[in-house]
């Protein structure tokens, strides 16, 4: 994304596109992967995800596939997208999820949507963005320390990323 101009001016601001922001998602869910395998003991493998922008709104549908032997259980997880709002009307340059579905909630006794909810739930989501940005900045040599979203008129999602040098 801006790796060198995060590292040179210390902020950049990009607009992405839906797809952009499905593998910055992707991303997010990836670290998911990786608290599931702790907290359930298995595996997981993300085999779809979309995102979707509309009216200044973005929306994710995901299926995820925990390896289990021999059950290999999907689970479906949605949730919507949208600018959180200040007195003045105008976005704050955070997120929040809403109408957050995870089927089947629970299996074999876990909380399914209790481990998606930890990352994209309410405002989580801009923390888990922020570090998935940050992985991805760190492989380039740079630090992520702020983050501010805001869908725009124009179906995009408009990230300023504030950081330094590692």
């Amino acid at each position: 994304m801006g790796a060198d101009r995060l590292k040179e001016k210390g902020s950049f601001t990009t607009e992405l596109s839906a797809t952009d922001v499905t593998e910055l998602v992707y991303q997010v869910l990836d670290l998911m992967k990786e608290e599931i395998k702790k907290k359930i003991g298995f595996s997981a493998e993300i085999i779809h995800l979309l995102a979707e922008i509309d009216e200044m709104h973005g929306y994710v549908d995901t299926i995820i596939k925990v390896k289990v032997p021999i059950l290999n259980p999907e689970f479906n997880a949605r949730f919507g997208m949208f600018n959180e709002l200040g007195q003045d009307r105008n976005p704050t340059g955070r997120l929040l999820t809403t109408k957050l579905q995870v089927k089947p909630a629970i299996y074999a006794r876990k909380d399914i949507k209790g481990l998606v909810a930890d990352y994209v739930e309410g405002d989580k989501i801009n923390d888990s963005f922020k570090t998935a940005l940050n992985s991805l900045m760190q492989k380039r040599g740079a630090k992520v320390q702020g983050v501010s979203m805001a869908f725009t008129p124009g179906n995009k999602l408009r990230v300023r990323v504030e950081g330094s040098r590692l």
